[in-house]
């Protein structure tokens, strides 16, 4: 780009400073004259000859003051009032003002793309982009014809101007924000969402109470299995790496064999409880069974699950929401040759405002009851039509009432649905064939807000942190679980399933926190014999993010065996990252958002695709510098 020396608005310029110079000759002149006439005056009383030597001598005087007054301080006065001129006009001139063919081929060819902001500012960005030939070339375009001596920096560096060669140099100083040397005016900030992400998720298949009549009357073994029967899906597309199952006997001695998907689990016929693992391959994408049939043992009058079983599987998935249904709890499968007891524990996000069960059943009647911290309370028995029975929202809702209760009292902790196909009994002879099915289950319905399955959830496990207190084996009394939830999340539940001991007759303390936050604590709260579940979500800081402390301390007489126990958390995380800071360029931006997303999405997220959208910001500016710009002016 070649220079130019197009001149803008000289009148305007030279008239203020001429106005500026012509006021300080016209005083400084005037000055002088007035100390002269002053000097001159006649004095009586002394001799002609000394009158005429002093005359001499204030003429002298007069010659010496006058160029001092009308040559040496003018310049300074007019050369500071120059300085502060042309910083002025820089500062104030618009882009747009300036009226020359050079600036019009600059704003056509793009050079220039902001023609609102000060000529101070365009210069300042000129310098920042290394182009101070450009800087210069507008300079010259403004000043040259309006002054005669000037320097301009930026930042301490000459922009353009003649050489200062003078005795008189006064300098003027504006500060431009947003200029900083090799950055663009302009910014980017950019946005980036997960397209496609797999992530490396958790299924738990928590296992309920239930069991039948193994033992006939009085005693030995009646023949009868009793067969419980869990339906689970996992996402079509879904690659196993990890599947292991804990089942644990509704009585020590009970007796039991497991299967998967009708497949017989090697090993499986076992006693009391069994830990199997490498189960990946019997495992498929889609809809999946899980079976326990157990049946007499030695001594307990009834077999099946005591609330400690749990089938755990680790996959990868593209499918973000893999959440079952909050608020609508199925039960599982359970047959039996006798009748048939169910506990279903249920725990719900937000307040539970209504609830209602609906039974499919193989049998005559059935009986509901709702079990709250540990005590029951029977609903009604009614009998089937159909093979179906219904419990509606206010029957349930009466029935809580006249005990003292509300649905406010199922809210915020794990509360159980009671069962019983026929009037339960143990032991019991074999009779005819009952069962519940799996298309039973209870609605509830919650003021819950929080918009889960638009999300990606992500369950983790949380191992034991730390145990003490031996009960006896390896259940022990004082027991401590820590994990950390990232910022990135929103914190959404933790659950445990716990493998318990309880020493029949006894009244052992039992207290539950998580960071600080009591969830239930006896006394002064009943006691909960089958302490198998406590889940607690992020109301009253139960659950935050970053770190979390989960704790169970219980007296003599309880305990919790750890290795067989089961934690684990659920969190929500948002797959976009916002608009960021600003950067030069839009690669830096992209790459910016893109690092801030994986660091949202965590270890346990691979986005395979995503997507950014970027943003110029054209208040950038603010971000940055300021840059000093200097003029210099003299005589």
């Amino acid at each position: 780009m070649s220079a130019s020396h197009d001149q803008v608005k000289p009148a305007k310029v030279v008239a203020r400073r001429n106005d500026s110079g012509q006021r300080d000759e016209r005083a400084a002149f005037t000055t002088g004259k007035r100390l002269a006439q002053k000097l001159a005056l006649p004095r009586r009383g002394f001799f002609f000859t000394l009158d005429a030597i002093l005359a001499a001598s204030l003429l002298l005087l007069v010659i010496l003051i006058i160029p001092k007054v009308l040559v040496t301080e003018a310049p300074i006065i007019q050369t500071s009032y120059e300085a502060t001129d042309i910083a002025n006009l820089l500062s104030v001139m618009l882009v747009n003002e300036v009226d020359t063919a050079t600036m019009d081929g600059w704003i056509a060819t793009g050079v220039v793309t902001n023609t609102n902001q000060s000529v101070l500012e365009q210069i300042g960005e000129f310098w920042a982009r290394d182009d101070n030939m450009l800087a210069q070339n507008l300079t010259r375009q403004v000043l040259d014809g309006l002054v005669d001596s000037y320097q301009l920096f930026v930042d301490d560096e000459n922009i353009t101007g003649t050489t200062a060669n003078a005795k008189q140099v006064v300098s003027s100083r504006r500060m431009v924000s947003g200029i900083t040397k090799g950055r663009e005016k302009l910014g980017f900030s950019a946005r980036a969402y997960a397209t496609k992400a797999k992530k490396n998720n958790v299924f738990i298949l928590l296992g309920d109470i239930m069991s039948g009549a193994v033992k006939k009357v009085p005693s030995g073994n009646n023949q009868n299995e009793v067969n419980s029967t869990y339906t689970f899906t996992l996402p079509d597309g879904a690659t196993v790496t990890d599947a292991y199952w804990f089942v644990e006997a509704a009585w020590t001695d009970n007796k039991f064999k497991a299967y998967l998907n009708g497949d017989l689990i090697p090993g499986s016929d076992a006693t009391g409880s069994k830990l199997m693992t490498d189960l990946e391959s019997y495992i498929l994408p889609g809809t999946n069974t899980a079976s326990v049939i157990a049946r007499f043992g030695a001594s307990g009058p009834d077999a099946g699950e005591d609330g400690a079983s749990h089938l755990v599987v680790t996959y990868t998935t593209e499918t973000p929401s893999t959440l079952e249904n909050l608020n609508k709890k199925y039960f599982a499968y359970v047959g039996s040759n006798s009748s048939i007891r169910y506990k279903k524990p249920v725990f719900t996000l937000g307040n539970v405002a209504s609830m209602d069960v609906e039974l499919d059943i193989l049998g005559t009647n059935a009986t509901l009851g709702i079990v709250v911290q540990g005590t029951q309370y029977n609903v009604s028995r009614k009998n089937a039509t159909a093979g179906h029975i219904s419990w509606s929202s206010s029957e349930i809702l009466t029935n809580l009432t006249n005990n003292g209760l509300s649905f406010a009292n199922l809210t915020g902790q794990y509360f159980w649905i009671a069962i019983d196909v026929g009037m339960y009994k143990a032991p019991e002879n074999l009779g005819p064939y009952r069962a519940i099915l799996s298309t039973s289950y209870v609605e509830i319905e919650t003021d819950q807000t929080e918009e889960i399955y638009g999300k990606l959830d992500l369950t983790t496990i949380v191992p034991v942190f730390s145990y003490s207190s031996a009960q006896s084996g390896s259940f022990y009394r004082t027991l401590d679980w820590k994990y950390n939830i990232s910022p990135g999340t929103t914190p959404l539940m933790t659950d445990s399933q716990l493998a318990w001991l309880y020493s029949s007759g006894t009244d052992p303390s039992q207290n539950a926190s998580s960071n600080a936050v009591t969830l239930y604590k006896h006394p002064t709260q009943p006691l909960i014999k089958e302490f198998a579940r406590m889940g607690f979500s992020q109301s009253k800081g139960a659950v935050v993010n970053g770190s979390n402390t989960y704790k169970l301390r219980f007296g003599s007489g309880y305990g919790v065996d750890p290795f067989n126990s089961l934690v684990f958390t659920t969190a929500l995380v948002d797959t976009i990252v916002p608009y960021g800071n600003a950067f030069d360029t839009e690669d830096e931006a992209v790459a910016d958002a893109i690092e801030r997303l994986k660091e949202q999405l965590g270890q346990f997220i691979n986005a395979s695709e995503i997507g950014t959208d970027t943003a110029g910001l054209s208040n950038v500016p603010s971000l940055w510098g300021p840059a000093i710009v200097e003029v210099r002016a003299w005589r």
